[in-house]
C-alpha cells in the first residue's frame, strides 16, 4: 500500500453558515466535527517524512491545530492564500461576521522531517475561480505538483478523480471515508481508531 509523500487535506468542517434572514445554512455534503476529524488516521498514509496542504477555516483555527496534533504532524506555516475570483473577473466577496471575507487559508504542516521544494517560483498568494461550493481551484493542485515534484500523492476528502493524485473521498465512491483509511491502516499494517458512534453520526449527517 502507497505511503504518501504529499497530501492535500480539505476537510468538511462543520461549523454554522447564517443566512441574512438569520437561519442557519445547510451546507451541500456531510460535515464532521473536530472529533471525528481528528480521530482520522490520516498520519497513517503518509512516508514517514511527507507535507500536508491542510485547508483551514479561519473561525476554526485552533481546531485545526487540534487536528495536526491528533494527526501526528507539525505546523510550519501557510502556504496558500486563496483569493476567489467570480466568472466576470471579480474578486469573490463574502459578508463575513466582521470584515468582509475572501482569501482561504491552505496551511503546510510536516510529518517527520517533511520533503523538500523543488520550485522556488511558486507564489504564497493563489489568484483563481471559484467554483462549487468549498472545491478547491485545479491551478492549486497544479501549484503542489510543481512545488513538491512528482511523488506519490493524495487528495483527501476530494471529490473527483485527478490525474497524478489517488483520491479518497464519498464523492469518489460512495464510502465513508473511514472506512477507506481504516482500510488502508489495515493493510499498512498500522492499526486506525474505530470511533463507530462518530461514524454513525456522520453517516446519518449530523
Amino acid at each position: 500500500m502507497t505511503r504518501y509523500s504529499l497530501a492535500v487535506v480539505d476537510p468538511p468542517w462543520k461549523w454554522q453558515q447564517w443566512t441574512q434572514g438569520g437561519g442557519d445554512r445547510q451546507l451541500p455534503y456531510l460535515t464532521m466535527d473536530t472529533a471525528q476529524l481528528a480521530a482520522l488516521p490520516i498520519g497513517d498514509l503518509l512516508a514517514p517524512n511527507a507535507v500536508v496542504m491542510l485547508w483551514v477555516i479561519d473561525s476554526m483555527l485552533p481546531q485545526a491545530m487540534q487536528c495536526l496534533t491528533a494527526w501526528g504532524l507539525q505546523f510550519k506555516t501557510v502556504g496558500i492564500y486563496w483569493t476567489k475570483v467570480r466568472p466576470s473577473g471579480r474578486e469573490h466577496m463574502g459578508l463575513g461576521y466582521y470584515t468582509r471575507a475572501n482569501p482561504e487559508q491552505c496551511w503546510i504542516a510536516t510529518k517527520g522531517k517533511g520533503i523538500p521544494r523543488v520550485s522556488k517560483a511558486v507564489r504564497r498568494w493563489l489568484h483563481a475561480p471559484s467554483g462549487a461550493h468549498s472545491a478547491k481551484p485545479e491551478l492549486f493542485y497544479e501549484r503542489m505538483a510543481e512545488l513538491f515534484g512528482d511523488v506519490p500523492r493524495v487528495d483527501v476528502f476530494g471529490r473527483k478523480p485527478r490525474p497524478g493524485w489517488d483520491v479518497i473521498g464519498d464523492a469518489i465512491d460512495g464510502r465513508d471515508i473511514r472506512d477507506v483509511l481504516r482500510d488502508h491502516a489495515s493493510m499498512s499494517g498500522t492499526v486506525a481508531p474505530r470511533g463507530d458512534e462518530n461514524a454513525d453520526a456522520y453517516r446519518r449527517g449530523q
